[in-house]
């Protein structure tokens, strides 16, 4: 937490020292006027698409693990636990959503189990996608990528480890009775590679709302995204990925976006996605308010 919270303020430094400086004599803002909006309504909605897709790969591990909660209860601690990731430290996304999920009868071993087979299907669908799009596009890039993905290995081999050694005593009465299913997994892994085609997508939109570019970008795109999503969620210093993830975009589009229109790209693609997560997270909270639900013990 210490080392996230240095991180966001040397993050907050640079944005001052280089990033308004960068906007102003750019003239961003008046470019700001240009925009499509319609090009942004449909990037949004592919984001919308986007977590929602999260939302039914959850749900499904859960199946898979043998937990069957109530869908409505798993769609809450899902929404609520967009936002709090942005918070230093990973104990308030992640426990938000391991504590509602609990109400919904999910024990905690299924919900720590689950959040690590999300990290595995999705590191690893990112590395399909992006390894051989890098050696095609960036070759420079593919080593260090490979560095990261071996020590993300090292990594989640500890924690199927600890994952397996962990069975608390007090969980005996959510004890999971179903084995994992195969078929199930299969269709998480699909899951994941339609979440980095509608995230590519969305992507794609965004920057055809800064100018016209043709689906040759969006191939480009598709090696971006899940690779800045990967190598942010490697960067543990870094809540959200947040400042790594729009690096490493800027790095990949450098080649082929204008300067002003890099800048206006990697700063609305976090924009959007905050604004889908509020979105959703107050949708969820409107909706409870007007249709309540009583809560399972």
């Amino acid at each position: 937490t210490v080392v996230k919270v240095t991180f966001l303020g040397f993050l907050f430094y640079f944005c001052l020292q280089f990033f308004l400086s960068r906007w102003e004599s750019l003239q961003l803002s008046d470019r700001l006027g240009t925009i499509s909006l319609s090009w942004i309504l449909v990037a949004a909605l592919f984001t919308v698409g986007y977590y929602c897709l999260g939302l039914l790969i959850w749900a499904t591990i859960l199946h898979n693990l043998g937990s069957q909660p109530d869908f409505h209860m798993i769609v809450r601690a899902y929404a609520l636990s967009l936002l709090p990731k942005y918070i230093p430290g990973n104990f308030a996304a992640y426990g938000l959503r391991t504590q509602l999920a609990f109400r919904a009868k999910v024990p905690v071993s299924v919900s720590m189990k689950s959040f690590l087979l999300e990290a595995v299907f999705a590191l690893g669908t990112a590395a399909l996608i992006s390894i051989p799009g890098m050696v095609r596009f960036t070759p420079t890039f593919v080593h260090c990528f490979f560095a990261g993905i071996i020590a993300l290995g090292a990594l989640g081999l500890i924690a199927v480890i600890a994952a397996r050694s962990f069975k608390p005593a007090s969980m005996d009465r959510f004890r999971v009775t179903a084995p994992p299913r195969f078929k199930g997994y299969v269709t998480v892994m699909f899951l994941y590679l339609l979440v980095w085609l509608v995230s590519g997508l969305a992507h794609w939109s965004l920057a055809n709302a800064l100018q016209s570019y043709s689906l040759s970008h969006l191939a480009q795109l598709m090696v971006a995204v899940p690779a800045s999503w990967a190598i942010g969620f490697v960067s543990i210093f870094a809540p959200a990925g947040l400042g790594v993830r729009e690096a490493v975009l800027y790095f990949f589009v450098n080649t082929w976006m204008a300067q002003t229109d890099i800048i206006l790209f990697v700063t609305l693609s976090r924009l959007l996605m905050f604004g889908v997560e509020v979105f959703l997270t107050v949708s969820f909270v409107l909706y409870s308010k007007l249709a309540p639900r009583p809560e399972m013990a």
